[in-house]
C-alpha cells in the first residue's frame, strides 16, 4: 500500500504534465463513436450486450447531470429509447474527428437541439 499511493500521486503528475486530460480515474469517459457503437450495434455476444448497457447507464448519467439545465423533456419517453433516438441521430451526421471526442458535450449539443428549455422570466420553464 507504501508503494501503490506515491506511484499512482506520479503517475497522476505524469499525465498532468504530457498535456493530456487530467482525470483522476482513467475511464470516466468515452468517446462519441464509440458510444453510437455501441448503443446502434446488434450485439451479438455476451459482452456485447454488457457493453451496451455500460453504454445506456453513460448515457443516463450525461442525460441526468445535464436535464433541467441544458435541456427538458417535452413528452415522457423511456430511457433507452431516448438514448437510441439521439444514438441513430448523431451516427448520421458524426464526423471522423468529432467521433473521437468525448461523448458528453456531444450528447448533450443533441439533446440542447432535440429539447430545448424554454427560457421565461430569467428562469427555466420545463415544456409540458
Amino acid at each position: 500500500m507504501r508503494i501503490c499511493v506515491p506511484l499512482f500521486i506520479s503517475m497522476l503528475a505524469l499525465d498532468t504534465f504530457a498535456g493530456e486530460p487530467h482525470y483522476v480515474y482513467p475511464y470516466n469517459w468515452m468517446a462519441a463513436g464509440e458510444l453510437v457503437r455501441k448503443l446502434t450495434a446488434e450485439p451479438v455476444s455476451e459482452q456485447d450486450f454488457l457493453q451496451r448497457e455500460l453504454a445506456n447507464h453513460y448515457l443516463n448519467g450525461i442525460k441526468d447531470g445535464s436535464q433541467g439545465k441544458d435541456w427538458c423533456f417535452k413528452e415522457p419517453i423511456l430511457p433507452h429509447e431516448l438514448n437510441l433516438e439521439l444514438a441513430h441521430a448523431i451516427k448520421k451526421s458524426l464526423s471522423s474527428a468529432r467521433s473521437k471526442e468525448n461523448a458528453a458535450p456531444v450528447f448533450i449539443a443533441e439533446l440542447k437541439k432535440r429539447y430545448p428549455c424554454i427560457q421565461k422570466n430569467g428562469g427555466l420553464k420545463r415544456p409540458v
